[in-house]
């Protein structure tokens, strides 16, 4: 943007250029003094040339965070409209008719010969055309003078704020920027999930509670989830199970979903759900999980570029959970990380597994069939143990759990009313799910540890 700012001003000038040629070297501004042929095309291509250049700086200010030097850009431009019309009503000269002088006819017998009769010829014609007298001109205002003085200054103005442009496009690309002073930016996080649904379970916390002070929330959705229930709990593969039917569905709960926690903004990827770890589907070649990664992470760099968010959320790849999935979504939205350079803070989702124990010895007590602790697979919980002590960031959520919870149900085909988690008592909800904990993998703001703002360090 900051580079075609610089290539509207450089065609201004040009513009600019070739009105003074015309006008000083050709002769045309005594041509529309004599002729009244009106304003050169080159005057209003200028003027038009000139508020493009305004407009295009005042979007890169807004999208690069200078929202006052944008507002100052809306300013100019509404003064090089002014200046138009000005310079058009005030400046230029334009013919005024002066009636010929009443003259009464001389009878031709009555005219007098004159004494030494002579010939017009073609070179005194051409003398004539050449340099005319100048036509009265319209009455200028007071201020007229100070038009092609305030036509300068919007010049150079209009090429510093271009100059300018570029060089905070190119700060606020490698620097992290404040939500203080004249180079504020909107703070914005972005959670990248593999599912629907798993925007609600694993940061529907932080995602309603930073939604709720102001702060722009983005979910990147990499797959349509295909191979959720169907209606009714129907597996894939089992009759009445129809991916696309499916799909539709987890979508349209995943805008509901998104519409409760408050999110800004919602990308959908679109990829192929690959099912779970020890299915088959995986080995398709359209499942997520075998789309090249560096591919996933130019489209994830896309919306990075475009959104421009301090914080990153996805998945601890290492974790306990290793849906293929998830672990091809947090590991392109790391490497999308690493390539933007742009993004002062990256997250990995956690759980602290003395919370699932606390979840599933309250489910055993109210009779639900939950698996034992001590019988999960070894390999599992050594990396959930290692996942939890590698947690850094924990985030009271317990003043938007209610819609978290709202937010989990509302993915009906996947978590019905009978699901495990809704049988959850409040107070032993209210103690697991009250805080949502992450693992903080990279930082550049120097906030110490341990946090419990995902922005810490990045607000004034």
């Amino acid at each position: 943007m900051a580079i075609a700012a610089m290539v509207a001003w450089v065609v201004t000038a040009s513009i600019g250029a070739y009105m003074l040629r015309t006008w000083m070297v050709r002769g045309g501004l005594r041509r529309q003094r004599a002729t009244g042929a009106g304003v050169p095309p080159a005057v209003v291509f200028g003027h038009a040339g000139a508020a493009l250049t305004g407009l295009l700086i005042w979007l890169v200010f807004i999208r690069t965070g200078w929202v006052l030097l944008g507002w100052l850009g809306v300013t100019l431009i509404v003064a090089a409209i002014a200046l138009g019309i000005s310079t058009v009503t005030l400046w230029t000269p334009y013919p005024v008719a002066v009636p010929p002088a009443a003259v009464p006819p001389v009878p031709v017998a009555d005219m007098p010969t004159p004494p030494d009769a002579f010939t017009v010829t073609d070179e005194m014609i051409a003398g004539l055309l050449a340099d005319p007298a100048p036509a009265a001109r319209r009455p200028r205002g007071k201020l007229a003078g100070l038009v092609p003085v305030v036509h300068g200054f919007a010049a150079l103005t209009t090429f510093m704020l271009a100059v300018l442009a570029a060089i905070s496009a190119r700060l606020c690309s490698s620097l992290p920027v404040r939500q203080s002073g004249i180079m504020a930016e909107t703070l914005t996080m972005m959670a990248v999930h593999a599912h629907p649904d798993d925007e609600a379970s694993s940061t529907g916390g932080v995602l309603a509670a930073y939604s709720a002070q102001g702060i722009r929330t983005v979910v990147v959705t990499c797959t349509n989830g295909e191979f959720g229930d169907a209606p009714g709990g129907v597996k894939p593969g089992q009759n009445g199970h129809d991916e696309q039917a499916v799909a539709q569905q987890r979508l349209a709960e995943l805008r509901e979903s998104c519409a409760i926690l408050g999110v800004t903004n919602l990308e959908l990827l679109g990829y192929h759900d690959s099912g779970m770890p020890d299915w088959d589907y995986k080995d398709r070649p359209d499942a997520f999980c075998n789309i090249p990664e560096a591919d996933v992470a130019a489209r994830i760099s896309g919306l990075i570029d475009t959104y421009r968010p301090q914080v990153l959320i996805t998945y601890d790849d290492l974790g306990a959970y290793q849906h293929p999935d998830h672990v091809h979504a947090s590991r392109s939205a790391q490497k999308a990380f690493a390539a933007s350079g742009s993004v002062a803070k990256l997250y990995l989702t956690a759980m602290r597994g003395s919370d699932w124990r606390k979840i599933w010895e309250a489910l055993r007590e109210l009779g639900a069939d939950v698996p034992d602790w001590q019988e999960t697979d070894p390999d599992r919980q050594r990396r959930a143990l290692a996942s939890e002590e590698r947690i850094t960031t924990t985030v009271d959520i317990r003043s938007v759990l209610p819609r978290k919870r709202e937010a989990l149900l509302a993915h009906g085909s996947q978590i019905g009313g009978e699901s495990w988690f809704s049988k959850i008592p409040q107070d032993i909800a209210e103690a697991t799910f009250g805080h949502e904990s992450f693992i903080r993998v990279s930082d550049s703001t120097g906030a110490p540890l341990p946090e419990d703002d995902l922005f810490a360090g990045l607000r004034p």
